[in-house]
């Protein structure tokens, strides 16, 4: 039954991931036809924005593994080309298109703003990213009680008092783990 079970559970995950691909790819076509369509560019006039393109994924994907350099390897790298090099040139397109009908000086700003955008938008990922782990961290600690064992007669010159000491913890004196919430240890009020 348990294997019967993992199977459908795999196929169903391996169908998910089909049908995620399906879309993705009808949803990069689209974007290409509509921007062919909205901007008058051709599909080879679109192609030559999949360099400035290109880099500027390869920026994001770069800049998004700011905390964690070591996540970044060049399979991530070229994984982030390609998804440039498909989808970029028609927003890039678009974004020509649109804004130069409102200035015609617009094509060098365009640039520009999208390298800057592009670096904050994956510094932005990186934060996010950052702030996921930090919470995924940290974990509330178990609640223990401190118990003080007698100490052997060896340790102290009297039965009272035992000599200052710094360093490790003495081995009479252990933490043990609590069921008791801080709250449910206070005192009640008088």
């Amino acid at each position: 039954m348990v294997a019967r079970y993992q199977s459908f559970m795999s196929h169903s995950a391996l169908r998910r991931k089909w049908i995620v691909r399906a879309i993705v790819i009808a949803a990069t076509l689209a974007l290409w036809r509509f921007t062919e369509a909205q901007s008058g560019y051709s599909v080879v006039e679109l192609l030559m924005f999949a360099g400035p393109g290109i880099v500027l994924t390869m920026a994001v994907s770069w800049s998004s593994r700011m905390f964690h350099p070591a996540e970044w390897t060049w399979t991530v790298g070229m994984r982030a080309a390609i998804i440039g090099a498909l989808v970029s040139p028609p927003a890039i397109g678009f974004g020509l298109a649109f804004l130069s009908a409102m200035n015609h000086d617009a094509v060098l700003l365009i640039f520009i703003l999208g390298a800057w955008l592009a670096l904050a938008g994956g510094v932005f990922v990186a934060c996010m990213r950052g702030l996921r782990d930090d919470f995924n961290e940290r974990r509330p600690a178990t609640p223990v009680r401190l118990v003080l064992h007698r100490p052997p007669q060896s340790v102290g010159r009297s039965r009272h008092r035992l000599p200052v000491r710094a360093g490790r913890r003495p081995p009479w004196v252990e933490y043990q783990p609590t069921t008791q919430t801080p709250a449910s240890r206070q005192r009640p009020s008088a």
